[in-house]
């Protein structure tokens, strides 16, 4: 294992469904992260149709570094610039990091907070349903990892139509959504998935799904989730631009 980080962790809890150990510094928030993934794992059962779901070890550090270099070490993966969040199917393992620079942002902090539910859903996603990771369909998962595990629940009205402004602001049209990949620089501008100044997947696929559910429904949802034909006809549709029409007016700004 790498180093004495394991050591400075913290089981705070051990049951049927989960194991949750967190740095030190992560304390304070133990009841926050707890309940949340308590709820989550709750919603995940009727969702993937289950009556119990497979336990999963959830390690959350509190340094970067060491987010890092325990991936590097154990498991041989090197994060992408941004990515605060791991999950390694073989050995049902959830790692995510809660450094200082996130502990001092409210926005990054809860989202970060609810990271393991996140992390929980790729999980049984392709465990009950897609089951081979190349049938994994980026923008579809990530968008519903994002929408069920609560990362943005805490979103003011206010907040949310700031939130989608940011992101159409920054956006950059492309046409082939399906095809975007998650990675480091190796990956050329028109198939990353997150690179900033030229396309944000996650924001993006956080807003198409809510979108699908606001327009049809939870039945709209589970529908697609259950057949990937289904979502790669969305992905190849103009679904980016209805998306953002439709939160233009409902948010009541002008499309340019």
């Amino acid at each position: 294992m790498y180093g004495d980080s394991m050591s400075e962790l913290k089981l705070i809890c051990d049951e049927e469904e989960m194991k949750v150990s967190i740095g030190e510094s992560l304390m304070e928030y133990q009841k926050v992260i707890i309940n949340n993934l308590r709820e989550r794992l709750f919603l995940y059962k009727k969702v993937f149709h289950v009556d119990k779901l497979d336990k999963i070890n959830y390690i959350m550090f509190d340094d970067l570094e060491e987010f890092r270099n325990y991936n590097l070490v154990n498991y041989g993966y090197k994060n992408p610039e941004y990515s605060r969040g791991l999950f390694i199917p073989s050995a049902s393992l959830s790692l995510v990091v809660i450094d200082s620079e996130i502990r001092n942002d409210r926005f990054k902090l809860h989202k970060m907070l609810c990271s393991n539910s996140h992390e929980a859903f790729h999980y049984y996603y392709q465990k009950y349903i897609y089951k081979d990771s190349k049938n994994r369909v980026i923008w579809f998962d990530e968008g519903m990892a994002q929408n069920l595990s609560g990362e943005y629940e805490f979103l003011t009205p206010e907040e949310q139509v700031r939130f989608f402004k940011h992101w159409e602001h920054h956006y950059i049209p492309i046409d082939n959504l399906n095809d975007r990949i998650q990675g480091t620089k190796d990956v050329p501008d028109n198939l990353i998935f997150k690179r900033q100044g030229v396309f944000d997947g996650y924001l993006t696929s956080y807003f198409i799904v809510k979108y699908i559910y606001e327009t049809r429904g939870i039945k709209g949802l589970d529908e697609l989730m259950f057949d990937r034909d289904k979502v790669l006809e969305v992905g190849n549709s103009n679904i980016i631009e209805e998306m953002r029409e439709y939160y233009l007016k409902k948010y009541g700004t002008k499309v340019l």
